[in-house]
């Protein structure tokens, strides 16, 4: 059995709220999800072995001149404003359902296992 409160205080004592993204990625065809963000250590999280992986740019407005990739650091709108976990049913199976706010975008991912970690840039 998944336990739901100890996962999400782990995501909150990474105190995320309102941190730059610096990086969010979607490796080995949605198997493996990447977010970075901007702390005094930047942090990441790994979500592992993912069932459902969506991501959904949803502010009306949000109009984007050039692609993404070719954007600095400093242009970039995404901030963590919330992370939620709750139990997820795919397959039978319990998964971590992670809801992710980081407008102008939004990210659901159910997976087996997330891995935190420090990082450098």
């Amino acid at each position: 059995m998944l336990d739901i409160k100890e996962m999400q205080q782990k995501i909150d004592r990474l105190d995320y709220w309102d941190t730059k993204v610096l990086e969010l990625t979607c490796e080995y065809f949605a198997d493996e999800v990447v977010l970075i963000f901007d702390r005094d250590i930047p942090k990441k999280l790994t979500f592992t072995t993912c069932y459902t992986v969506t991501f959904d740019h949803y502010w009306e407005n949000y109009r984007r001149d050039k692609p993404i990739k070719e954007w600095t650091r400093p242009q970039m709108p995404f901030f963590l404003q919330a992370i939620n976990v709750e139990v997820g049913i795919k397959h039978n199976m319990e998964l971590y359902a992670f809801s992710i706010d980081l407008p102008p975008m939004s990210a659901y991912i159910m997976c087996k296992d997330v891995k935190i970690e420090n990082v450098e840039l």
